[in-house]
């Protein structure tokens, strides 16, 4: 199913580092003190003033952020047919188009949050979901076919060339997830049978080169892939399961965690301490050397209306805040305790037309 994917740059499956965007005095345990009831913290500017909701029928909605985390939806929209996105430190809009041939479009994002396109480059399949690495200098796709892509990225950030990573197996890569260090890229295979090898991961060389790392069964359909300097975790339909991988991006499976929440998407806080998987609803999951256990009271917020959440993002200058794309409002936000992970609601700013809301992501 298409959907709508909503930008927001600072954090998300994207991967980008939170010094991109937030002031200095925030580093991966910045969730403690100094945390205000708005969600910010003392002595940091968050730098991410625009969002982008972008909707394979509609095109990219530009939403406007204040530095209290407040959106609001602008009557700026740009006509195309999109499935996921991911922002650079440099300014750039990245989106996927899963048409035929498919494509890469890369916009450079203004101080007034236009957009800008800078290039395009064609692709061998029909790329889904994004994930630029750590770094900003490769940006990695999943297909509608058994591969992934990987574009190198030039030092201004423009799409340069691309690779291709085949297993000779698999049937459609949709999710995506660089390691932290960018040597490992996984992908989830979400059309394998029950049982057959559905997880995938590929070593990446500097120049986006990709060679097999190894295949193990997982969770059907894979929705989502987080991912940290040790553990890759799974979301599923109905449980989340955390997988360690070595040097060669090998994986082993661990034991599986049910769920309710469905788990469309997932992100992992900059701190580390959580992962929110978000789908029927926001189930917030508590990790600790790769284990990994329900958050008390999960799952919170159950979806409106006949919508499904399928977007979750973080700035880490408001780590008391989670954005969520809700198929029936458009977009909530919601109020989390950054020590204990509890989820409450929040504002909702609504827009027509999100029926296929996917994709949630801040740009500055």
């Amino acid at each position: 199913m298409r959907a709508i994917v909503v930008a927001l740059a600072l954090v998300s499956a994207c991967k980008i580092a939170d010094t991109h965007f937030i002031g200095p005095g925030v580093g991966d345990d910045a969730g403690g003190d100094g945390v205000h009831l708005d969600g910010s913290i003392d002595g940091t500017v968050t730098a991410a003033h625009h969002a982008y909701l972008i909707d394979t029928t509609a095109g990219i909605f530009v939403l406007d952020k204040n530095d209290a985390g407040e959106l609001s939806f602008t009557s700026t929209t740009y006509p195309g047919s999109f499935y996921s996105s991911a922002v650079s430190a440099l300014g750039h809009l990245y989106v996927s188009m899963p048409s035929s041939p498919g494509l890469v479009r890369d916009f450079k994002i203004q101080p007034d949050g236009s957009l800008v396109m800078m290039g395009q480059i064609g692709t061998n399949c029909s790329p889904q979901d994004l994930a630029l690495s750590a770094d900003g200098s490769l940006l990695a796709f999943g297909c509608q076919a058994p591969m992934v892509g990987v574009i190198h990225l030039d030092q201004m950030g423009a799409l340069a060339v691309v690779n291709y990573g085949n297993n000779g197996n698999g049937i459609s890569y949709r999710a995506v997830a660089f390691s932290p260090d960018g040597h490992c890229l996984f992908a989830s295979d979400d059309s394998a049978p029950a049982g057959a090898p559905s997880l995938y991961g590929f070593t990446v060389t500097a120049s986006g080169t990709l060679s097999s790392g190894g295949q193990i069964s997982a969770p059907q359909p894979t929705r989502a892939l987080v991912a940290d300097a040790t553990h890759l975790y799974v979301a599923g339909p109905s449980n989340f399961e955390p997988f360690t991988y070595n040097g060669n991006c090998g994986l082993s499976g661990m034991i599986p965690l049910p769920t309710s929440g469905g788990n469309e998407h997932a992100l992992m806080d900059p701190a580390g301490k959580f992962v929110y998987a978000v789908g029927n609803a926001v189930t917030v999951l508590s990790l600790a050397g790769g284990n990994i256990s329900l958050v008390n009271g999960s799952p919170f917020l159950p979806a409106g209306g006949t919508g499904l959440i399928t977007g979750v993002t973080k700035d880490p200058a408001l780590p008391g805040r989670l954005y969520l794309v809700d198929r029936t409002y458009g977009v909530q936000v919601a109020y989390v305790d950054p020590q204990q992970g509890f989820v409450t609601a929040g504002p909702i700013v609504s827009q027509a037309n999100v029926a296929n809301a996917r994709w949630l992501q801040l740009g500055p």
